[in-house]
């Protein structure tokens, strides 16, 4: 009879981001903008089962926990760590194997593949004097910088999912490629008998 008819309810902190149906006790999630993996990845609720019994001071209830892993969404972009990044390099910069020039670093706060950074070079290696790690984001020489002295400007992207996803950020690398002294001063002409 009624000492055997259930009903539930949810109780706590987290309990009003839910919802429960009395009846067959299956929870819900009533407000999904309050679930963010990034501030809190796991959600403790607690549940109590009571009984339907009158008088009221008679009736039985029990307690269990509910743990809720809240799983990631691919929902923040990639920063880089800097807006600008900067390296002077000298024209002699050693190619096998290639010599670091910078690193660019771009942070994720999602998880797995949607937290996964790719880099790219957008623009300003049209001569393909660069080349960058798409994973480690370290920048290297292509081809030999030798009179190739000037300021080059690369335009790079950080985009998540693994280089597929909707997020990215970019930011800007400066290389100031200097010339480097190499050659020693040679006379043009021979000296005269008489000098």
């Amino acid at each position: 009879g009624e000492f055997g008819e259930v009903k539930y309810a949810l109780i706590g902190e987290q309990s009003q981001h839910f919802e429960i149906d009395e009846n067959t006790g299956e929870i819900f999630v009533a407000n999904t903008t309050a679930l963010d993996r990034e501030k809190q990845s796991e959600i403790m609720l607690s549940v109590v089962a009571i009984d339907q019994g009158l008088p009221i001071d008679e009736r039985r209830s029990t307690t269990s926990n509910v743990n809720i892993k809240v799983w990631d969404e691919n929902d923040e972009s990639p920063t880089f760590r800097q807006h600008s990044y900067y390296s002077s390099i000298a024209e002699n910069l050693q190619l096998n194997p290639p010599a670091t020039i910078l690193q660019v670093q771009a942070d994720d706060k999602d998880e797995d593949e949607a937290g996964t950074v790719k880099y790219t070079i957008l623009s300003g290696n049209d001569d393909n004097s660069f080349m960058l790690d798409a994973n480690s984001g370290i920048l290297y020489p292509a081809t030999s910088l030798m009179g190739r002295k000037g300021q080059y400007k690369l335009k790079v992207e950080a985009r998540d999912g693994v280089g597929f996803g909707p997020h990215t950020d970019i930011t800007e690398i400066i290389i100031d490629v200097i010339e480097v002294n190499q050659h020693r001063p040679m006379f043009i002409m021979p000296a005269l008998s008489n000098a």
